[in-house]
């Protein structure tokens, strides 16, 4: 779907003669890479909104989205697997962070102190789709290693104060750690 859009876009402007030929695959990226993520975002808060949880979703997204960003790892191989992966991702987050909240909190410094560490040890991960520079990937991996410290710090003082929100900012700090943890196995195997 996500792909007929951007290629229906891309032609229209190439037979308006707003764009070259020439950089039709260019627009069909940019055009796909937007149409899914703007679908993504809408889908999130259209979900969150219906369950009550508008809150969580934007802890979701601004814990998920930048860090994922940042420190790569796994990516489908169509924009529609992806968005189904993102929204079962979510969904998992958004359904169970009420009752991850029984975790002790030594549990979740833990957890906290192995997602850490597997960023440190393993971020950025490229993948074949999307590679990065040497230069990207240092400037990538002191971002993750910054928004780490941040969403830890986070946690920590939600969990002091017995915030549910600690659970929703832990759970997306993991799901990020765990598809970054999965690209690296998956594409260390194929180089």
């Amino acid at each position: 779907m996500f792909d007929k859009m951007s290629v229906f876009i891309t032609d229209t402007l190439i037979e308006g003669k707003i764009i070259k030929n020439e950089e039709r695959n260019l627009y069909l990226y940019c055009f796909g890479t937007l149409i899914e993520m703007t679908a993504n975002l809408i889908t999130t808060l259209i979900i969150g909104a219906l369950l009550g949880k508008i809150v969580a979703a934007v802890f979701f997204m601004l814990v998920f989205i930048p860090l994922r960003s940042t420190a790569g790892g796994f990516h489908c191989e169509t924009a529609g697997k992806c968005y189904l992966l993102s929204m079962a991702v979510y969904l998992a987050v958004i359904l169970t962070y009420d009752y991850v909240s029984i975790v002790p909190s030594y549990v979740c410094v833990l957890i906290c102190v192995i997602d850490f560490a597997a960023i440190i040890i393993l971020s950025p991960v490229a993948s074949p789709n999307k590679p990065f520079t040497a230069k990207e990937k240092i400037k990538n991996r002191r971002i993750s290693i910054v928004l780490s410290l941040i969403y830890i710090t986070a946690i920590l003082v939600m969990l002091n104060c017995k915030s549910i929100y600690a659970f929703v900012i832990l759970e997306s700090f993991t799901a990020a750690v765990v598809s970054m943890t999965a690209g690296y196995i998956k594409y260390k195997k194929a180089s």
